[in-house]
């Protein structure tokens, strides 16, 4: 596994890594406390995918369209107009 964070969501610690993902899933978040997310992806796709899983640890209870819908937004918002990036991207 690559690198591997623990980040406190919702008053709850998750342990957040990078790793080779197989199947159609860029990430996923359990119910035991873990966060996985595909190491290989584009920038702005990695950042959509963070905000995807961080929204379903904050709020289990919304469904995948809204989690995917506000993942976008905040990506677009954050990436697109705001201009974050990543160090040495």
């Amino acid at each position: 596994m690559g690198v591997t964070h623990r980040v406190k969501l919702a008053g709850r610690i998750w342990r957040w890594a990078y790793t080779r993902l197989r199947g159609r899933a860029d990430g996923w978040a359990d119910d035991k406390g873990v966060v996985l997310i595909h190491d290989k992806l584009a920038p702005q796709r990695r950042l959509e995918v963070e905000l995807h899983e961080a929204l379903h640890c904050l709020y289990p209870d919304l469904s995948e369209e809204s989690v995917t819908n506000g993942a976008r937004d905040l990506r677009r918002l954050l990436y697109s107009t705001l201009g974050y990036r990543r160090k040495g991207e």
